[in-house]
């Protein structure tokens, strides 16, 4: 009779230590979403990071304030352009850069500006 009592709270202590594993999913898994970072080599301009859906009008721009040489955006996974540019104080762009660009569920991926 021990043994049963053993093996049955044995059995319990797995299945509940294995389901907290399944409870605990990432929040970019739930979102379906992934991170684009892009580095830019110069601090002394502000910098604009535009991405669109490829094939669509769809946008979405973020721009960098003077100073800060890489930023992030979260993004739905799929295939997009990020078009990369170092702007002068009346939005008027000084360097400009396109790159193709896949964004996956729960990834990071870099893109590197030469300006």
């Amino acid at each position: 009779m021990k043994k049963v009592i053993v093996a049955v709270l044995g059995l319990i202590i797995v299945a509940t230590s294995c389901g907290k594993d399944d409870d605990q999913v990432n929040d970019c898994q739930v979102k379906n979403y992934g991170i684009l970072k892009v580095n830019f080599t110069a601090a002394n301009v502000r910098h604009s990071i535009l991405v669109t859906v490829s094939g669509t009008t769809t946008a979405k721009e973020k721009i960098v304030e003077v100073g800060k040489i890489s930023d992030t955006l979260r993004l739905y996974s799929g295939s997009y352009t990020a078009s990369l540019s170092s702007i002068y104080d009346k939005n008027e762009a000084i360097e400009s850069d396109s790159k193709a660009t896949v964004i996956k569920t729960c990834t990071t991926t870099e893109l590197n500006a030469s300006f």
